[in-house]
């Protein structure tokens, strides 16, 4: 099976994560049976102790029928042991009576180390001719006393010699030995049986199916102008010194993506970086440990095998504590997504950009809302709140609009008035003793709205200036709201 892990580090020059890395397509296409009689006809692979197994090999212990595996997932199995990191066999067989003392540890770049091996038994010392090959197992096969045959599972048969018992796994019988179910080591089902003929030899009745030789994934049409990696938000207005600001890449437009790279600067005078987890968008992926610099942050994973299954999603997310409420700029660098085919795919990125908070300006001596000419009385029912939402209610009529949104008054019509807004804004003033000044960025000719910065300490009223059935008017908000600065 493909090893993602390989095509990332191989594309994204991360050479030490992986060994033993083999080719998606020919591996696919050989079966395991057919690995072993081709790379070894002249029998089976023997442990011993410092023999280091890649990914996809696999060796027999002394005591026949002991089958140690490195998979492709990079786990181990060893009968119905399976391991991770480490993997000990230290027990008496209950089908024969064996001691085992087997045990293999995983190095850091991905292959297992073979640490003891299992005694040779007195059962299997010979006079030193060449132990038989091991050919697979076909239904109706006669097997004589010490010959051997691997089944489509990768375990093998043996016709004891001189016994005249069968061992398969764990099993261990004088009678017929017949298997069916999930297999132990990695779930695929076994269907083997194997009978006693009286002569010393065993017949096979029936044979576990080959592992089923993956498909290549289709072709499938990456957009022109590629798969869009970006950073979410785009937009987002710094917190104060201290907060924490957190950010996610997204992926989107995607099709056949088994690994990812990437790295974000941010501005290290405005930003340190805090914690990074990868998110779900490639499920169940190896992860390479992430590179974290004064400025910067690199982060990798892939796939084992197979490929995301949907277009879109987030890739990670990162958080940072905000040492400076500043402008700064979040970039994506050194972008690579791989495939199937251990191609890269085209891409675009967006950046993110962080904006400072609004800071009102120092109060002037002209006051720039409330000139002598114009009248602004309280509109009943119009309100706003500390989190800067806009209320209004008008007869049976309540509406509101929170940060970011608005109100349309533009010629409408509510409870049979209607209405036309010619000029709305948020205020600000330091406290009762100066006048209030327009906010910039806070006007609109078409409705009333809310706004999303009420942090600066001072008061904040909204003002409006519209029309009630053809008749101009000039009014504020019912009430005013004051952000005091908190104790330290």
């Amino acid at each position: 099976m493909f090893n993602a892990k390989c095509l990332l580090i191989l594309t994204l020059l991360v050479s030490v994560i992986c060994f033993g890395c083999n080719d998606r397509t020919s591996q696919m296409m050989k079966p395991v049976v057919e690995e072993l009689l081709v790379e070894e006809p002249e029998g089976p692979r023997f442990c011993q102790v410092g023999d280091v197994l890649h990914p996809g090999e696999s060796c027999y212990d002394n005591n026949w029928g002991i089958f140690f595996q490195v998979l492709g997932s990079g786990h181990a199995k060893y009968l119905i042991l399976g391991g991770s990191t480490a993997l000990v066999a230290d027990f008496t067989a209950p089908g024969d009576g064996i001691k085992r003392n087997f045990s293999a540890e995983k190095q850091n770049n991905g292959t297992w180390l073979i640490t003891s091996v299992t005694p040779a038994q007195p059962l299997l010392e010979g006079d030193g001719e060449p132990l038989p090959g091991v050919k697979p197992c076909e239904v109706g096969d006669v097997l004589q006393p010490g010959e051997w045959c691997l089944d489509g599972t990768g375990d093998l048969f043996w016709s004891g010699e001189p016994d005249a018992r069968g061992y398969y796994s764990l099993i261990s019988w004088n009678r017929t030995i017949s298997f069916e179910g999930p297999s132990p080591h990695d779930g695929r089902h076994l269907n083997f049986e194997a009978e006693p003929m009286g002569d010393g030899t065993w017949r096979i009745n029936k044979v576990s199916p080959l592992e089923p030789v993956a498909e290549e994934p289709e072709e499938v049409d990456v957009p022109a102008n590629g798969i869009l990696v970006y950073v979410d938000p785009e937009q987002i207005t710094s917190p104060a010194v201290g907060e924490h600001l957190q950010v996610s890449i997204q992926i989107a437009h995607a099709a056949d993506v088994v690994g990812y790279q990437f790295t974000l600067e941010f501005d290290p005078t405005a930003l340190r970086y805090v914690e990074s987890s990868h998110a779900d968008y490639l499920p169940g992926v190896f992860e390479i440990p992430s590179v974290i610099s004064e400025n910067s942050v690199l982060m990798a994973a892939a796939l084992d095998s197979g490929a995301a299954g949907a277009s879109s999603g987030t890739l990670a997310t990162l958080t940072f504590e905000v040492i400076a409420a500043k402008a700064s700029t979040l970039t994506l660098s050194e972008v690579i997504l791989s495939n199937t085919k251990a191609e890269g795919l085209p891409l675009t990125t967006e950046n993110g950009e962080i904006s400072t908070p609004f800071v009102p300006d120092e109060p002037v001596d002209e006051p720039l809302v409330e000139e002598p000419e114009r009248q602004f009385t309280p509109f009943e029912g119009l309100t706003i709140s500390d989190d800067g939402t806009v209320s209004l209610i008008v007869g049976r009529a309540e509406m509101h609009a929170g940060p970011g949104r608005c109100i349309i008054f533009d010629n409408s019509s509510l409870n049979g008035i209607r209405y036309d807004v010619h000029d709305f804004f948020w205020a600000y003033r330091a406290d009762d003793n100066s006048d209030f000044r327009a906010i910039e960025g806070t006007q609109s000719d078409r409705g009333i709205c809310g706004y999303e910065a009420l942090t600066e300490p001072g008061q904040y009223r909204i003002f409006l200036d519209f029309s009630m059935n053809g008749n101009r008017h000039d009014a504020v908000s019912q009430n005013v709201i004051e952000i005091k600065l908190e104790n330290p």
